[in-house]
């Protein structure tokens, strides 16, 4: 099931279902929706959540909306918030796969025994566990470090990180995260008994940002045998940039040709600004 939402709450009485297993549900643009923390699901084993703001209702520090889910197997948490400086708190012992994708700064903890897919998008700023669970399930896991927010504390987070997942067997990383944990002062002389168990080692490099040397090879040093990749993303940045960019332009020439006297300096200057790259597709200055 996919849906939207435009209220500003998620009415209890129509979220409530035995046999759901599968929701998608976007807030839409505009100020993030409330998301109830006692729907009732008891059947879902995937959820999908997008522009949603999570509050906790008491003082306990942390707000906890999945602990309901009791069949919940795979969850994705996109570009959502938390208020009042609480915490988010990840807790299933079904969860299996878990993508969290943030441009904000709330914490998250996870208390998820089974997880064996990790798909970060952001920046780490804390522990993944304050009790320093070692999370052995976790096998396979992405991270893509957003360099626009970098805090001097990141690289030894980052780092912490991948000590913490030292048992996975898949790791994709950014040309951007290998970036920041480039930072971290004296990182080869830095004891990293971790990664033993690497298989796979996937670098995707994005335009302008090549992989920093030696930091691969930092991460592969307890496996020689593993496998590495490396992908090019800059030819599909610059396609999906043509492409959008050329569904706009016969906007602005139709409206020249059928609408001359319409065709005034503002929509000029806008279309300018799009062609330098200053505004969006929405007309939103960059």
């Amino acid at each position: 099931m996919t849906m939207g939402c435009c209220r500003k709450c998620l009415p209890l009485f129509y979220f409530s279902s035995h046999t759901l297993t599968s929701l998608t549900i976007t807030s839409g643009t505009g100020p993030f929706r409330e998301f109830q923390n006692s729907l009732n699901f008891p059947s879902l084993t995937n959820l999908s959540l997008r522009f949603f703001a999570f509050h906790s209702s008491d003082d306990k520090g942390y707000v906890d909306p999945f602990s309901s889910f009791k069949c919940l197997n795979t969850l994705i948490i996109d570009r959502c918030s938390v208020d009042d400086e609480d915490n988010l708190s990840i807790s299933s012992v079904t969860l299996v796969n878990l993508t969290i994708k943030t441009y904000g700064s709330y914490k998250f903890e996870l208390s998820t025994p089974n997880l064996c897919s990790f798909d970060f998008t952001g920046n780490p700023i804390q522990k993944l566990n304050k009790s320093n669970n070692n999370f052995s399930s976790i096998k396979h896991v992405h991270i893509d470090v957003h360099i626009g927010l970098f805090d001097e504390k990141h690289p030894l987070i980052l780092l912490n990180w991948l000590t913490q997942l030292g048992l996975i067997e898949s790791l994709t990383v950014s040309s951007k995260t290998l970036e920041i944990l480039d930072l971290v002062r004296d990182l080869w002389i830095i004891d990293f008994p971790c990664l033993h168990n690497l298989k796979s080692l996937r670098i995707k490099m994005y335009k302008h940002l090549p992989i920093p040397h030696g930091v691969d090879d930092f991460l592969l040093q307890n496996a020689p045998s593993a496998e590495k990749s490396v992908i090019d993303l800059s030819y599909n940045f610059a396609f999906k940039f043509l492409k959008a960019r050329w569904r706009i332009l016969p906007r602005y020439f139709f409206g020249a040709l059928v609408f001359p006297r319409d065709w005034n300096k503002l929509e000029c200057n806008n279309y300018q600004n799009f062609v330098k790259g200053n505004i969006s597709l929405t007309g939103e200055h960059v």
